[in-house]
């Protein structure tokens, strides 16, 4: 297999039957091995998303997790001021009752 030709003057590129790669040109799957292949492809494809999708909702969940906590937070906070006139009355009702039985 030569490549070049060095007879006279330069050199000049011959033809090479093997640069196309013709290696899978003569093989045809059948039809049970791409549907093989396809399934295949396609399990691959679902189990790659799902990583990435588990991944981003590892990586989200981190901040939503602190904001939601701080939004239950919030909430108890502000039934408990709510409630600070019903806390004071039944302080004062307490306060007066046991003065009186002091």
């Amino acid at each position: 297999m030569k490549a070049f030709h060095f007879d006279s003057g330069p050199p000049e590129i011959l033809p090479n039957e093997h640069a196309h790669f013709r290696i899978f040109a003569k093989y045809e799957a059948s039809s049970r091995e791409r549907i093989l292949a396809a399934s295949v492809g396609a399990v691959v494809f679902v189990l790659l998303n799902l990583l990435l999708l588990s991944a981003f909702g590892r990586h989200n969940a981190g901040p939503s997790g602190t904001i939601g906590a701080q939004r239950i937070e919030w909430t108890a906070m502000q039934e408990l001021l709510g409630e600070q006139g019903l806390w004071a009355d039944r302080d004062g009702a307490l306060t007066a009752q046991n003065s009186r039985s002091s």
